[in-house]
């Protein structure tokens, strides 16, 4: 019945005195509301259902879970998994890519409803979460099809691995921050903003590194051909978005 009430409450729908009956509740209760939280009462339930996963593979999934978390630590560890064929069909890796894709879509939510870019409820999440789904689906494809033509197929599935290993974290990373943009009123939104901003950042740049390093010598292909495709692929889009981002702050 509580738990009934608090849902109530988080989605702000009106509570009738008899339903609060016996519940406790600090002097001056008043919960702060969503943010823009009319018509946004998707927000929780985006949150709800992360917070949902990462408890399920929490209690199912602990020993896979720690290791992901090593892979993405230890560089070394990425191939002992990698090999022990945790692959991204796993329920592990398909639970932490939809996380991923929900809280990564949501944080840009909140980034640009905050800046004003965007201001379209759940259809404006609707079409972040396609773009981001898109992008990685072309930037996988694209990997699978150069490693067929440079006849390194094993290193770029090892390639888009790592790429995955690394989105799985940032979704693991940003749920905080998500949450307290929604509903930490003690903290500042661009605060928290700019500190998912730059964990986000720096997280793609550690994996950049990473792959540069560790595809130079384990690689047949020139390290020319690999500078070419991280800046095809990766660095070039980064660099025009943070552009965009940083152009439209001014």
């Amino acid at each position: 019945m509580h738990l009934f009430v608090f849902i109530r409450i988080l989605l702000q729908t009106k509570i009738s005195e008899g339903e609060l009956h016996g519940i406790l509740f600090p002097k001056h209760f008043n919960p702060a509301p969503l943010a823009s939280a009319e018509g946004n009462v998707w927000i929780p339930i985006v949150l709800f259902t992360s917070f949902t996963l990462l408890v399920i593979l929490h209690v199912f999934e602990r020993r896979k879970f720690v290791l992901l978390f090593n892979g993405f630590i230890n560089a070394s560890s990425v191939n002992i998994i990698y090999r022990e064929e945790y692959s991204i069909t796993s329920r592990i890796s398909l639970l932490l890519l939809l996380n991923y894709l929900l809280i990564s879509a949501l944080f840009s939510w909140q980034v640009a409803l905050h800046f004003g870019i965007l201001n379209h409820g759940f259809g404006g999440y609707a079409l972040l979460l396609g773009i981001l789904f898109l992008v990685y689906l072309v930037k996988i494809i694209a990997t699978k099809i150069l490693g067929g033509i440079f006849q390194i197929k094993e290193t770029a599935s090892e390639y888009v691995y790592n790429i995955l290993l690394f989105n799985k974290a940032i979704g693991l990373i940003l749920f905080p921050i998500c949450l307290l943009i929604a509903y930490g009123r003690q903290f500042s939104p661009e605060t928290l903003i700019w500190a998912g901003s730059i964990l986000w950042a720096l997280m793609l740049t550690y994996r950049l590194l990473r792959a540069f390093l560790l595809g130079i010598p384990n690689s047949s292909v020139f390290p020319f051909y690999i500078i070419l495709y991280l800046c095809t692929l990766e660095i070039i889009p980064f660099i025009l978005i943070v552009k965009v981002f940083v152009n439209i702050i001014k």
